[in-house]
């Protein structure tokens, strides 16, 4: 009986060997699963998300999906520079400033017809605007010519010593369709200027220069006493010369016989 005992206990030693050993390698595995997952879950930890990313356990947590990593710049929006910006005419004057012969530069500053015939260009339309013709004309200089007429002076204020002057006859149209026939004109010399205005007889053809001049209230040129007097506001007259005499033409000879 004790030998049949001893032949079955060394029988079941190798088998009792074999299941411990599958025991530690089952429970070896178990370990490392549970190691493995729980590096998934920790960040930064054994090939976990890195430092900085969420980690899946926090994912989990938040009941939400891992959030696409979009890198979006700024958007670049392309503005051109803003275009430089002419600064406006003068519409109203600066009283004082000396006429400029420098400033001659347009015909009609030149020549007392064809500043009429720009006149003209304003005179035809209903829409024109005293800030228009001022835009055009306020503080420019002209040299024109014209014939003395009569020297007015110590006149009582607010008058202005001034002097008259025969122009070149011209008919400005006006919208309506009349025309203003514009026959003469009143220039007003600073005191620094009447010394050489003082002694001109009437009669005398001078060239002047002088400063066109308007304001918001009015613009350079005003046609005034029911549209039949057409009036040029200027400041100072400086005298440029004067012109000589024409020569008396020569009687005309007898038919010969």
């Amino acid at each position: 009986m004790s030998k049949k005992v001893k032949t079955l206990s060394s029988g079941l030693l190798p088998i009792a060997a074999a299941v411990v050993a599958a025991v530690v390698i089952a429970v070896g595995i178990v370990a490392y699963q549970v190691s493995q997952r729980k590096s998934m879950l920790e960040p930064g930890a054994g090939g976990g998300a890195p430092a900085g990313q969420p980690s899946l356990k926090d994912l989990l947590a938040k009941g939400a999906t891992a959030p696409a990593q979009v890198a979006t710049a700024p958007a670049q929006v392309a503005t051109a520079a803003p275009a430089p910006v002419a600064p406006p005419r003068r519409i109203f004057d600066e009283a004082g400033k000396a006429a400029d012969p420098a400033d001659l530069t347009e015909p009609w500053q030149k020549d007392w017809i064809e500043f009429c015939k720009k006149v003209a260009t304003y005179t035809t339309r209903q829409d024109a605007t005293p800030q228009e013709v001022n835009g055009a004309m306020v503080g420019r200089t002209v040299e024109w010519t014209g014939t003395v007429i009569e020297l007015l002076r110590g006149r009582p204020a607010p008058a202005q010593d001034c002097v008259r002057l025969a122009m070149d006859p011209f008919e400005i149209p006006i919208f309506d369709g009349h025309k203003v026939k514009t026959t003469g004109l009143a220039v007003c010399p600073e005191a620094a200027e009447w010394p050489a205005w003082a002694n001109l007889k009437p009669g005398t053809r001078v060239v002047f220069r002088t400063r066109l001049v308007g304001n918001n209230r009015g613009p350079v040129f005003m046609i005034v006493q029911k549209m039949t007097m057409f009036v040029v506001r200027t400041e100072g007259a400086q005298l440029v010369r004067v012109l000589p005499e024409a020569a008396p033409e020569a009687p005309a000879s007898p038919p010969a016989r």
